[in-house]
């Protein structure tokens, strides 16, 4: 059983995706679980989730999420948790934007046909670590 499980989360050992604060926090914490992304990817599986240096200004939520680590939320320049990626989106009209608002939690009018989305599933916090990060996919070193 064990070899099963090492053989399973083999990459998680060695990828991350960079995603801008507050929203990796707010996906490893489980409150949104599908992030805005410039381009598709083929890729599924898991990955360590880096919080990037920078801030997104695009911060939108339409509930009270006082529940969350605000240390999680603050934390940037390293790997805050990890999550499996297990399908994308490509936005084409406004109604299937409304439909997942809940789920990226981005508002009605920042619509844009063509916008794609990296659906997450299984996210979860882990000990912050401080690194590098790097646009789209990057290796990350063994401890």
């Amino acid at each position: 059983m064990g070899l099963i499980i090492e053989k399973e989360y083999a990459f998680l050992e060695d990828r991350a995706v960079c995603v801008s604060q507050p929203w990796a926090g707010l996906l490893v914490q489980g409150a949104v679980d599908i992030i805005m992304r410039r381009r598709s990817t083929r890729f599924r599986g898991p990955v360590y989730i880096h919080a990037s240096r920078g801030f997104s200004d695009q911060y939108y939520l339409h509930d009270n999420l006082h529940s969350l680590n605000p240390i999680t939320m603050a934390a940037r320049g390293g790997i805050v948790g990890h999550a499996e990626i297990v399908d994308t989106v490509f936005y084409r009209f406004q109604e299937q934007w409304d439909a997942d608002i809940s789920r990226h939690r981005l508002p009605s009018s920042e619509f844009r046909k063509g916008r794609r989305g990296w659906i997450f599933a299984n996210a979860k916090t882990v000990p912050f670590r401080q690194m590098n990060g790097r646009p789209f996919f990057f290796r990350v070193p063994k401890e």
